[in-house]
């Protein structure tokens, strides 16, 4: 069928335009086509553009005039139009002459089309067929007729697209079909009559084109039309849904838009994305994600539609990749980004790129997806702030304490109070049995009233306090668990800077100011703490656990100087001159032995527990000048 297109369906009857018959000079018949008033004889018609064969192959002019001669001169016959075409290429030029069915252009070197012309053989058939290109940064030029040149010379710019069409009587009978093979993509299918073939607002560059002549009632459904034609995606081709944390599934948003929440501390459970591409024009492929989500990780791969996250399980999503699929790739840039909680919106990533956060338990709440055509300027979305992180934002060296933004929880309080015990837990049973204002230790005083009151009220003498004691006092068991266990608040993130988490251990100890100074405390602002104990409140306040040194240890026989301790912990010790603000200040007595602990404000200030509360002094007084050094918790 298609040798049948390639050459008879490249006829026109002659009853369009008859034979004539004449004598020449030497008395000869010569048989002529008219066309339109130009008479020429048959040999010179041969003589015509891309009419030239081979001495194998019949030309179809010989095999026409094969059928001339069979038949009477005056009766209808099949003469062939001679459709030819050619393209002008990118470091090429002008190409030879195509026949009909014949490939003009490239394929595989990647040079762009950037002009075609196409001549029927006259003037009179040339009136009768009409193009025109969408050209690189001109968009659709005018029509143009057979012979001129449709696209640009000389200036560098891609033919994208074209149009062809018959008009007059050539419309009447014949079908004018073309295919483009188009970058990045290899060939269409065939369109015909006016129909757009090629690409558009994709940046994409025509490198060859077919185009071929059908009769309309010999050849119909021969040729396998379809997809000829692809452009860029709108805003509404791409749509995405989520699952947010009380309030369930919320209502799809298009390419650009935000999806999901932001200042209410909502978390994301779950989204989903789809791109249409069931237009007959649209690129083909799929838009392909998946999440991070808490306690699971990264689940699998979702495509178009499908629902990526969980439901009914109260658990965030943390991060997300999305990409594209097929034909989609070579021309679009998709570009997301995410809002975190603590940071707000991070920057974009793109095509498959990581984007959110992981390892710093931190929830997203919303949501930005952009299709982006290649050829479009893209930067807007390139951005200082980082997409994706799986670290805080500071962080000490990892040969120091590191940071961990998570309210420390402390168990054990409910410890009893035997001999040398300190702290709070001590001073409240101390203050019940009337012992005045002493150093809060379980010392042979201490113990000798508890069996007094052990044995006033029937329990078990033994000096020891336990539960049962303690309640007999008329203390609560909420203070006898939760007194000595107390921890700070946290007052850092992980979006928290060095400067920030400083600021948060000194806004700590500023709500300890004139909290009474109690020996192995480290309880509430307002209830009682020693120097050490003040210190690991801010130090909790700031994200830092100073671990084995805890509250509860420091009210166990032995650990009055938890300062000695801290000083051996993994932190920077810098030199005196050195000091800054948030640094340890820790004083020796005379042979050089650690005896207290303060915070350094800055113009030689430090913040500090000493006898008898909370104080902000000199770095230096006389009741302790001896400077051991200086350790910075946050290098």
């Amino acid at each position: 069928m298609y040798k049948r297109i390639l050459a008879l369906s490249l006829a026109i009857y002659l009853s369009l335009y008859p034979v004539t018959t004449f004598a020449n000079e030497e008395g000869s018949i010569d048989n002529v086509i008219d066309l339109g008033g130009d008479k020429k004889s048959l040999d010179e018609a041969e003589e015509m553009p891309d009419s030239s064969y081979s001495e194998e192959e019949e030309s179809p002019e010989e095999s026409m005039n094969e059928e001339i001669e069979e038949q009477p001169v005056d009766d209808e016959v099949e003469r062939v139009i001679t459709l030819q075409y050619q393209v002008h290429v990118q470091n090429i030029g002008w190409q030879g002459w195509k026949k009909a069915g014949e490939l003009a252009g490239t394929t595989g070197e990647s040079l762009r089309m950037e002009a075609f012309q196409i001549d029927l053989g006259s003037e009179e058939l040339n009136s009768q067929i009409m193009y025109r290109a969408h050209v690189q940064d001109i968009g659709w030029q005018d029509w143009v007729n057979g012979g001129e040149i449709a696209g640009t010379v000389g200036k560098s710019l891609r033919a994208e697209a074209l149009e062809i069409k018959l008009t007059g009587e050539l419309a009447e009978q014949y079908d004018v079909s073309y295919m483009t093979h188009v970058s990045n993509i290899g060939d269409l299918e065939y369109v015909s009559n006016g129909a757009s073939a090629g690409s558009q607002g994709l940046g994409a560059r025509m490198e060859a084109l077919t185009i071929m002549l059908a009769d309309k009632k010999q050849d119909e459904d021969s040729i396998p039309y379809g997809r000829g034609f692809v452009k860029d995606y709108s805003s509404n081709d791409l749509t995405y849904t989520a699952h947010v944390q009380n309030i369930g599934d919320l209502d799809g948003v298009i390419s650009g838009e935000i999806q999901g929440t932001t200042g209410e501390g909502l978390r994301l459970e779950g989204f989903a994305v789809n791109l249409d591409t069931s237009a007959l024009h649209s690129l083909k492929g799929d838009i392909t994600y998946r999440a991070h989500i808490q306690d699971i990780g990264w689940q699998e791969w979702k495509r178009n539609g499908e629902f990526a996250g969980t439901t009914g399980k109260s658990l965030r999503i943390e991060a997300i990749q999305i990409q594209l699929t097929g034909e989609a790739v070579a021309f679009y840039n998709v570009y997301y980004r995410t809002h975190i909680q603590n940071f707000g919106w991070m920057g974009w990533a793109k095509n498959g790129e990581k984007a959110g956060s992981e390892s710093i338990s931190q929830r997203m709440e919303a949501f930005q997806i952009v299709l982006v055509p290649k050829i479009k300027d893209q930067s807007s979305f390139n951005s200082s702030v980082v997409a994706y992180r799986n670290t805080y934002v500071y962080q000490n060296p990892s040969k120091y304490l590191q940071i961990k933004h998570k309210q420390k929880a402390l168990t054990g309080g409910g410890y009893n109070l035997s001999k040398n015990y300190m702290g709070l837990k001590v001073a409240y049973v101390q203050r019940k049995l009337g012992l005045g204002v002493r150093r809060a230790i379980m010392d042979s005083t201490t113990i000798n009233a508890v069996k007094s009151f052990q044995k006033k009220n029937g329990l078990t003498v033994n000096g020891v306090v336990d539960l049962t004691t303690w309640k007999k006092m008329g203390l609560s068991e909420n203070d006898w668990y939760n007194l000595g266990a107390y921890a700070s608040l946290l007052k850092t993130n992980p979006a928290s800077t060095r400067s920030q988490c400083i600021e948060a251990m000194i806004d700590t100890a500023y709500s300890y100011l004139n909290t009474e100074y109690i020996i192995g405390a480290s309880g509430k602002p307002g209830t009682g703490v020693d120097c050490s104990g003040l210190v690991m409140q801010a130090l909790y306040s700031a994200g830092i656990d100073p671990d084995p040194v805890s509250p509860i240890r420091h009210s166990k026989p032995g650990y009055e100087y938890e300062s000695r301790n801290l000083w051996n912990l993994p932190m920077k010790h810098v030199s005196y001159s050195e000091r800054q603000r948030g640094d340890l200040i820790f004083y020796a007595n005379s042979s050089g032995t650690i005896i207290h602990v303060a915070i350094y404000l800055g113009n030689d200030k430090v913040i500090e527990s000493w006898p008898d509360k909370v104080v902000v002094w000199p770095i230096k007084n006389s009741h302790r000048s001896i400077i051991k050094g200086v350790v910075r918790p946050f290098a």
